[in-house]
């Protein structure tokens, strides 16, 4: 993995010996495997796993997610608790989908192989409250659009982004005058990377968006200010491209940025497992990138198929 350095100090990195094992176990159990079963597409008001015996919500077209977030979204305590929304075809998104509701649960997998879920220059997905949890599952890609104005999924406000084994993020490119990312997390958020991918990200940043001179910035996963966190336990983030950014804001890193605007709002990232490596700034190798300015933690097992 390739570490910035940036105003003469090089990102801190505190080995932790653990142990990590890898599950090679699918999502999909031997009688819940969708195959062309009789297992619905549809929003269903319960966790993984869905059987055949389970029925999606009435009224929701099948692949519809822009009406299964509306009805995820129902006022009331009686609407609250765990949701699974299984997608047989890939779908383009209306808009950008806004999660507003605490306390729910949201779980998306793609049946019988990957789905890809496309979303607008305005995002996919966005947290709007707290205490709201989305998992991208097994067979989903969300992908991204060119000239993005805002981040591909925004995690924000004490909610979480959790990605398991089959998910990936990927396709995102931005405006060039707008700073935006694959995956941003600030405000209390979470990001859980259990396994999955996030490639094929680009992010470029100009002069216009960076007036003094260069920001920090990332192609990856941008952990920003007040208490953002990322916790990598598996998967991998790999060749993501960045296009600019600068030393002058604390270092830029292709793959992950994590900033801190003070010691009282510092973000972390904790790399548990999973891999890093591959990504770049300006054609040079380039991974992981720390705010100088802040006390954020890189806690790295010890793993031979990291760099």
């Amino acid at each position: 993995m390739q570490y910035d350095k940036f105003f003469g100090i090089t990102a801190f990195m505190a080995v932790m010996v653990m142990s990590f094992a890898v599950s090679s176990c699918s999502l999909f159990e031997d009688d819940n495997e969708s195959g062309g079963n009789t297992v619905k597409p549809g929003l269903y008001a319960k966790a993984w796993p869905i059987t055949a015996a389970d029925t999606p919500i009435a009224g929701i077209p099948a692949n519809d997610i822009a009406a299964a977030v509306t009805r995820f979204n129902l006022t009331g305590t009686a609407n609250d608790g765990e949701y699974t929304l299984l997608i047989n075809q890939d779908v383009t998104l209306p808009a950008q989908q806004n999660l507003q509701r605490a306390n729910r649960q949201l779980t998306i997998i793609g049946l019988d192989e990957v789905r890809t879920i496309t979303g607008t220059t305005e995002g996919a997905f966005r947290f709007n409250t707290s205490n709201i949890l989305l998992t991208l599952g097994e067979n989903i890609t969300i992908k991204g659009v060119a000239e993005s104005t805002a981040s591909l999924i925004s995690v924000a406000l004490g909610s979480s982004l959790t990605m398991k084994a089959g998910s990936k993020i990927t396709g995102f490119s931005n405006s060039g005058t707008t700073l935006n990312w694959p995956v941003s997390v600030s405000s209390t958020g979470t990001f859980t990377m259990d396994g999955g991918e996030i490639s094929g990200n680009t992010v470029s940043v100009s002069v216009s968006s960076a007036p003094t001179g260069g920001v920090a910035a990332t192609a990856g996963v941008f952990v920003g200010a007040s208490i953002g966190n990322f916790i990598m336990n598996g998967g991998k983030i790999t060749g993501n491209t960045l296009i600019g950014g600068s030393n002058n804001a604390g270092g830029s890193g292709g793959g992950v940025y994590v900033a801190s605007s003070s010691a009282a709002e510092s973000t972390t990232f904790t790399m548990n497992g999973g891999e890093i490596t591959g990504n770049t700034r300006n054609g040079d190798p380039s991974d992981v990138a720390i705010s100088s300015s802040g006390t954020s933690v890189l806690s790295d097992t010890d793993n031979e198929d990291r760099k």
